[in-house]
């Protein structure tokens, strides 16, 4: 790792990290193309070389502080004391903080969109529907999969947004014009609206989610017409489910 290296991107480096971690605790496969290509985007001035060394001098403060880290970035001996006091500070910063954790979902979504983005019909869509991980089978009935959050920092699905990202084409869901602005090259920016919210027992899964633009997502949460207007995301969306979620409107 470069000692010279700013907090700034260390922050990058430690949100493509424990996306990593995330999930290889999750026993899932993610790819380290894809992964170095997000984070490349964010820090074009580094070398493919560099950030697999920024990793392995993560893995090292981890293994220091007794925590665990990814298998596939064995810790580097004899870190500087500045650097892997940069890089404590900033770990601790990022799973103490919620706009962070936030920051840091943004990029496991953009590695999921990459990844889902190379299976995409000529439509544009996702090619083959939703992936399996996001569904499970009950009583012969293919239902969402409902995810326990054992995980390093997400308590939401990346692949579940970037799903819904992809298939909007840019477009959003409720009102149908483009998306205000891209967040990454090809990714509309877009935001994840649970119909049913979390804190009251809904999902994370396809049928209690929709992509929306920043107004109409807050316009769900506080118009004085917002329960017409989720009375009216059930009638567009044939995958929103009311009898499993129920339509709280929330």
């Amino acid at each position: 790792m470069n000692p010279n290296c700013t907090p700034s991107e260390t922050r990058q480096a430690v949100y493509a990290y424990l996306y990593m971690l995330d999930k290889e605790r999750a026993g899932e496969a993610n790819s380290k193309t894809q992964i170095r290509r997000a984070l490349q985007e964010r820090l074009p001035l580094r070398s493919e070389f560099s950030l697999e060394k920024r990793f392995q001098n993560i893995s090292a403060v981890l293994a220091e502080d007794g925590k665990t880290f990814v298998k596939g970035y064995l810790p580097l001996p004899n870190v500087g004391r500045g650097v892997a006091s940069v890089i404590r500070h900033v770990v601790s910063e990022v799973e103490s903080s919620s706009q962070l954790v936030e920051e840091a979902l943004g990029f496991a979504v953009r590695c999921e969109f990459l990844a889902l983005g190379k299976a995409r019909n000529d439509k544009g869509r996702p090619r083959g529907g939703l992936p399996d991980e996001l569904w499970t089978e009950r009583a012969g009935r293919r239902m969402p999969a409902r995810r326990r959050a054992e995980t390093c920092l997400f308590s939401r699905d990346p692949k579940l947004k970037a799903w819904l990202v992809l298939r909007s084409r840019g477009l959003r869901e409720f009102c149908g014009a483009r998306a205000p602005f891209e967040e990454a090259p090809d990714m509309p920016y877009l935001e994840i609206h649970h119909v049913v919210s979390l804190a009251r027992e809904g999902w994370e899964a396809p049928e209690n989610a929709v992509a929306l633009c920043p107004n109409c997502h807050r316009a769900m949460h506080f118009a004085a017409d917002r329960e017409e207007r989720v009375r009216r995301l059930y009638s567009l969306f044939a995958r929103l489910d009311a009898g499993a979620f129920g339509a709280d409107g929330a």
